[in-house]
């Protein structure tokens, strides 16, 4: 849905943090007086996953960073082995890194994440694209600490695999209804089919594998075509139950039973030829229609 940015008004006033600095071999404590205005005085902390991959972050518990690293690396595995990328970015690519920015809390982020990144906070969590053609371009997901847990983190990070490797462009040169921020795309609303089904229906495979309950729990309800899928948005055409659940089922069932069809697919949105790709969505119609709908009556979790 789209989402109008109020900029919090309150200032909050310089405050005293105890700041616990942890990583996987050492925990360190000192007190210092920081101002959270300011990105590095509320997040003072970066642990790194890989070179590639980090963590931003206050009070993070040493098991925390662990699990995130390790989910996130074991889905960078996935990906590269799933798609073939050989680690070669599209053309012209720039973000050879991506930075997971978490707040201390959810009232942290939603006192503090507008004022710092200019982003909407009534939400779980804001992928920033930033702009990938510019050299050292770093990708950041701004979230927050719920409960020892990073919401979504897979999902956002899937969403940077795949417009590093698959997706030729930025985030408005894609296909989608989307121009609130933090990109506010200028781009007229390209017609139909769009590329929604595919991010976030990939976020939800490389997320939960054949696991995913939600998805599972409702296939049998045949709400969607799979030909009505592929023109999923997010603002028309749109609700969770289509954008994630359905949307992860037609990316598990092209990968399961037309992968060559996506190999080609691939091909064209990594040389950015969009139309190419919209006009061989619309050539396939509702031939697989049918068969979509069977398997829905027969896919479980593994």
């Amino acid at each position: 849905m789209k989402t109008v940015i109020k900029r919090i008004i309150k200032k909050i006033p310089i405050i005293s943090f105890t700041i616990m600095a942890m990583s996987c071999s050492s925990t360190q404590k000192s007190s210092v007086v920081l101002d959270p205005h300011t990105v590095e005085g509320a997040l003072p902390h970066v642990e790194n996953c890989s070179k590639t991959i980090s963590l931003k972050h206050n009070n993070l518990h040493t098991n925390t960073v662990k699990n995130t690293c390790d989910a996130l690396l074991n889905a960078q595995t996935k990906f590269h082995q799933l798609f073939n990328t050989q680690n070669y970015p599209v053309q012209g690519d720039q973000s050879i890194t991506m930075q997971v920015v978490v707040y201390g809390s959810q009232r942290h982020y939603v006192a503090l994440a507008n004022e710092h990144f200019s982003i909407p906070t009534g939400n779980a969590g804001v992928f920033i694209e930033g702009k990938p053609s510019q050299s050292g371009n770093v990708v950041k997901f701004v979230t927050y600490n719920d409960t020892n847990k990073i919401n979504n983190v897979v999902h956002e990070f899937t969403r940077y695999l795949d417009g590093r490797f698959n997706l030729a462009g930025n985030y408005c040169e894609s296909l989608h209804d989307d121009h609130s921020a933090p990109n506010f795309c200028e781009n007229d609303t390209p017609i139909y089919p769009h590329l929604v089904w595919w991010s976030e229906g990939l976020g939800q495979y490389i997320s939960f594998g054949n696991n995913y309950i939600d998805a599972l729990a409702i296939a049998h309800e045949k709400t969607y075509q799979l030909s009505d899928i592929f023109n999923t948005s997010y603002n028309r055409n749109s609700g969770d139950e289509r954008t994630y659940q359905y949307s992860y089922l037609a990316v598990r069932y092209m990968l399961e039973h037309h992968k060559s069809r996506i190999d080609r697919v691939l091909n064209l949105l990594r040389a950015g030829e969009y139309k190419s790709y919209q006009k061989m969505v619309r050539s396939w119609g509702r031939s697989m229609d049918q068969d979509f709908s069977k398997w829905l009556m027969t896919v479980k979790k593994s």
